[in-house]
């Protein structure tokens, strides 16, 4: 359960524009384990002591072997560069100087709350993140990296995930004082979680999931500091994974129940979901923006995803020029483009239009997307865009 968990969220991670290591399921016959010369052991006493065979086989004794007596494991290739120690989710290396952000207010780490809350993943505890130094050529800088994906989906080091793992954090003296104050009369997620029905996946569901209210092991400054629109970037990437592309992510786990790797399929696309519909109501998901020959086009991404239906979406618009308003609603007949014609005159290079849209659906029409436009050597270019909420 942790190795197959451990491969598919470096492999959706990874296509989400995050460096994580290579990791490959790896199985091999446990008679070739040997215990080195002095290698150190602490047992349950708590005493660090000299590895025995013996302390190899209570281990081993620990395991699940595949149906042909061998081991399944992780091979996870060495990242690039000199292992530096881990990054914070505040501040900034002092070692570093190409490192000028505080990381709570780096867009990339406050939106990977959303991303984390899709995959189940709480364990925001500094040994999950490392940096390398790496040499390139003439060039030397540091790497970031997000590391150990045990405790995402249903895995949980030790078993499968608890049923309050994202529902209440670890150490959070206000959620600990709350619960002395209950003296335990009150029912905890773990008081009636449901037995574990895939062993290879763990418990994993979407049953009560709520994306702004996953909790993580620790309280984190970076997801603490986060805004809607670093939401919305983090769910603009969750939207983008399709179905055949998480399957493809699934199927390299190499699950012996088919049903299993069906049910996490499923189960993510469910959360991915959820994820996108909250915050594609909070600011309105309107994007790809370009200016070609016919105007400015766009593109509707919950449409795109297959969250909305096309034909039920309308969309309206508004000019402003220089921060003064020209031009009242109107409504967009070509679906993916506002055509040049409909934009105001501009007489000299110096003047800026602000283009406001709206979406309409079931709910009534979204909060604006504001798109800035000036031109240059006569067309228009975008130079700005503003997502209110």
């Amino acid at each position: 359960m942790n190795s197959t968990t451990d491969v598919i969220v470096t492999k959706l991670l990874y296509a989400a524009g995050y460096n994580v290591p290579e990791n490959y399921l790896v199985t091999f016959d446990p008679k070739i384990l040997k215990v080195g010369e002095g290698v150190k052991f602490t047992g349950q006493d708590g005493i660090k002591r000299t590895m025995t065979e013996q302390d190899l086989a209570d281990i081993l004794a620990k395991v699940q072997l595949t149906d042909d007596g061998n081991i399944q494991g992780m091979a996870s290739k060495y990242i690039d560069g000199k292992p530096i120690g881990p990054f914070l989710l505040k501040g900034t290396r002092p070692d570093d100087p190409n490192d000028i952000i505080p990381h709570e207010h780096r867009r990339e780490l406050r939106g990977m709350r959303v991303i984390f809350a899709w995959l189940g993943h709480y364990d925001t505890n500094v040994s999950n993140f490392l940096d390398g130094y790496t040499k390139d050529d003439s060039i030397n800088y540091v790497r970031h990296y997000l590391i150990d994906f045990g405790a995402a989906l249903g895995s949980h080091p030790g078993g499968a995930k608890p049923a309050d793992r994202g529902t209440e954090p670890y150490m959070d003296p206000i959620h600990m004082l709350n619960k002395s104050l209950e003296l335990g009369l009150v029912r905890r997620p773990r008081d009636y979680q449901e037995p574990v029905e895939y062993p290879e996946i763990g418990r994993f569901s979407s049953e009560n999931f709520h994306p702004k209210s996953f909790k993580f092991i620790f309280p984190t400054r970076a997801f603490e500091y986060y805004t809607p629109r670093d939401a919305y970037w983090g769910a603009k990437i969750v939207a983008s994974f399709t179905e055949p592309q998480l399957l493809a992510a699934v199927q390299s786990a190499n699950y012996v129940d088919k049903a299993a790797e069906d049910h996490l399929v499923r189960v993510l696309m469910e959360r991915r979901e959820i994820v996108c519909r909250y915050w594609f109501n909070r600011l309105a998901p309107i994007d790809h923006f370009e200016m070609t020959e016919h105007g400015l086009e766009f593109n509707d991404l919950a449409v795109s995803c297959g969250l909305e239906s096309a034909a039920l979406s309308s969309y309206r618009f508004r000019t402003h020029m220089n921060g003064k308003r020209v031009a009242d609603w109107q409504n967009i007949t070509n679906k993916s483009v506002i055509e040049i014609p409909l934009l105001p005159q501009v007489s000299n290079d110096a003047d800026q239009i602000a283009i406001e849209l709206q979406v309409r659906r079931e709910h009534g029409w979204s909060n604006p997307v504001i798109v800035y436009l000036e031109r240059t050597d006569g067309t228009f270019e975008i130079v700005g865009i503003e997502r209110k909420s």
